[in-house]
């Protein structure tokens, strides 16, 4: 015999594909035969539960009754169809969640020399299962300078970089170095520049006194008092 399934994307109402399977084909077969209808890949992992009339989870069938892990492979599907128009749910990349709303449609006979499971009827396009990343274009400067990186290094290149104790010591010893030479001139200007300076004005000042007749004041203003008596 032959199950007739309509399997449906609960997220697209108008993307659905039919599929005739042997009913003593395995849910394993099922899954192949789903994704390769709607041209998905089969890396990921799947579920599949019964289901009740208002899509609602039911069993797990990839677990035992006890919740260990069930093989897909040894489910086969008569086993689990009670209802004329039994329902499953199907889980794919549980990941993203794509879920599928199966329901059987019809049972028939098996077609002579046909193989199953067949996709027999196929209506809109389904999504694409990966989203497209759009990558922007390179800008003129990374077109013309491919090797450089950032900053004008290529990549992967590292700048050495002064460890910060030894740019502390450095700047240490320039001050010191610095304040030596600073005190060494003081010195210096004590020693040999202050010291004639001031003879030097001391000198200056008694010239222009002997100039202007400096000196002693009685003898400076002496001639005055004379030449008065003369007149």
């Amino acid at each position: 015999m032959i199950y007739k399934f309509r399997i449906q994307f609960e997220d697209y109402d108008d993307v659905y594909r039919d599929i005739d399977i042997e009913t003593i084909q395995t849910f394993e077969d099922f899954k192949v035969a789903i994704l390769n209808a709607i041209g998905f890949d089969q890396v990921h992992e799947c579920a599949f539960y019964m289901s009740d009339d208002l899509w609602r989870k039911g069993r797990d069938l990839t677990k035992k009754k006890d919740g260990s892990p069930a093989n897909l492979s040894k489910r086969v599907i008569c086993d689990f169809v009670d209802a004329p128009h039994q329902r499953f749910l199907f889980i794919y990349d549980l990941n993203v969640q794509w879920s599928f709303l199966i329901e059987l449609i019809k049972i028939t006979q098996p077609a002579p020399k046909t193989a199953y499971p067949l996709c027999v009827k196929s209506f809109g396009n389904a999504p694409k299962q990966y989203k497209v990343v759009y990558v922007p274009a390179p800008s003129n400067d990374d077109e013309e300078n491919p090797s450089k990186g950032k900053r004008g290094r290529k990549p992967g290149v590292k700048k050495e970089v002064e460890p910060i104790a030894d740019v502390i010591a450095d700047d240490d010893d320039d001050d010191i170095e610095v304040e030596e030479e600073a005190n060494y001139i003081e010195e210096a200007d004590i020693e040999e520049g202050f010291g004639d300076e001031g003879e030097d004005e001391t000198e200056k000042s008694e010239s222009e006194d002997d100039e202007f007749g400096g000196g002693d004041d009685e003898e400076s203003f002496g001639g005055i008092e004379d030449s008065s008596d003369d007149y």
